[in-house]
């Protein structure tokens, strides 16, 4: 299950990226032809979307999974309202840090923020993207931390189990 996790962060770091590059080159070309919209095809973005359907078959469902068979018996018909929960927190974070970065890079000496206004071409999103890539590294490293040092309750009755036969045969 954490090998699921690791793999659903890691690819959220690289679709982070690829949007991230691909932003930055459709504002440069826009740019550089004297247009709102970019001569880019749609297609580009095709990858970026691909990921996140992956990061949702790894992450999220590995996450699901581990609440319902980690979970003590009494809490299991609660583990979907943990998981709702969780993703209803990480909205509620993202639309804080979406505000303060507006707030924090609106005021670069009359440049325009990296979010907000009317005009893509003059904002740069592509930062705000690298930033919740290099937050989703930090998030990869806490994640790896704690999930090194989980005992799982498979793990911890079979170790019990283990015991018990032993302490048996030696009797």
């Amino acid at each position: 299950m954490t090998q699921r996790v690791t793999i659903g962060i890691v690819m959220a770091i690289v679709t982070l990226t690829i949007a991230g590059i691909v932003e930055r080159n459709r504002r440069i070309s826009a740019l550089e032809h004297g247009t709102f919209e970019s001569p880019l095809s749609i297609l580009l973005l095709l990858p970026q979307f691909a990921f996140s359907g992956l990061i949702e078959a790894f992450a999220a469902v590995a996450l699901m999974e581990f609440l319902t068979t980690q979970l003590p018996e009494s809490m299991r018909t609660v583990s979907g309202a943990i998981f709702f929960l969780s993703l209803s927190i990480a909205s509620y974070m993202n639309s804080l840090l979406v505000n303060i970065i507006h707030v924090v890079t609106g005021k670069n000496n009359g440049q325009a923020p990296w979010l907000g206004g009317n005009d893509l071409n003059k904002n740069t999103v592509e930062y705000f993207y690298f930033l919740v890539a290099g937050i989703e590294v930090l998030n990869l490293l806490y994640f790896t931390f704690f999930a090194s040092r989980y005992v799982s309750n498979n793990d911890a009755k079979n170790e019990k189990e283990s015991e018990n036969k032993d302490m048996e045969e030696s009797v």
